[in-house]
């Protein structure tokens, strides 16, 4: 655990039933106006939900979950926001035996129309296509690839993302290698890039009906 006077960070090794219900309602109102969420569940409340709980399966079974509390703000139980992310060799999702972990990604999959479905497959083939193209279909798997990151709306502009983020780059830095992931908005990008990020690449990917497309940025850093 990495603590100052006002954040604590700490990793969740075996997350309890109620932890993760909690970091999925935390992510629910994170990513309320998300437009690339809303593609992924076919803006159903429910199967955005479902997503969530596979991707914190998968972190907890081959990945990292940490979480951070603030000490000011309002009151809390103790997770204002969470950061997913993989070390180098792994990947989310990468793997049957990850993708058949229980509440995992085959479980969401079965519960999607298939409009959805047909969304999912459009999208993972432009975005495939495009880092072949530009030589990074292994840029995940050769990172510290960041899946996730959420901060409640109640606790935002009070550093946590920052804190989560440097423990990554902490880590990182110990093994030399670098960090990567991946942001939909030019402000976000900016905020990485605050923290010693840098864009090396975006594409645009189909977005249904709740856009005319979502532009993706691709970040790396040390």
């Amino acid at each position: 655990m990495s603590m100052s006077s006002d954040i604590s960070v700490r990793r969740l090794e075996n997350p309890t039933d109620k932890q993760i219900d909690d970091i999925v309602q935390l992510l629910l109102r994170a990513y309320s106006d998300d437009v690339l969420l809303k593609c992924m569940s076919g803006d159903d409340h429910a199967l955005a939900g479902a997503y969530f709980r596979a991707m914190l399966a998968d972190s907890a079974f081959q990945g990292h979950i940490y979480v951070a509390q603030s000490h000011k703000g309002p009151p809390s139980e103790g997770i204002n926001a969470v950061c997913l992310f993989f070390e180098p060799g792994k990947a989310i999702f990468s793997t049957e035996e990850q993708r058949a972990q229980p509440n995992g990604w085959n479980d969401y999959w079965t519960k999607l129309p298939l409009d959805v479905q047909t969304w999912w497959n459009e999208f993972k083939q432009t975005l495939g296509e495009y880092t072949i193209s530009q030589g990074l279909q292994n840029l995940a798997k050769d990172s510290y690839w960041i899946s996730l990151m959420g901060t409640d709306p109640a606790y935002q502009t009070l550093g946590l993302g920052s804190a989560l983020l440097r423990t990554v780059q902490a880590k990182a830095s110990k093994e030399g290698a670098n960090i990567g992931l991946s942001t939909q908005t030019t402000a976000n990008c900016a905020w990485y890039e605050r923290l010693g990020m840098k864009v090396i690449a975006s594409v645009k990917t189909p977005a249904k009906l709740y856009a005319e497309d979502i532009s993706l940025y691709i970040l790396t850093g040390a």
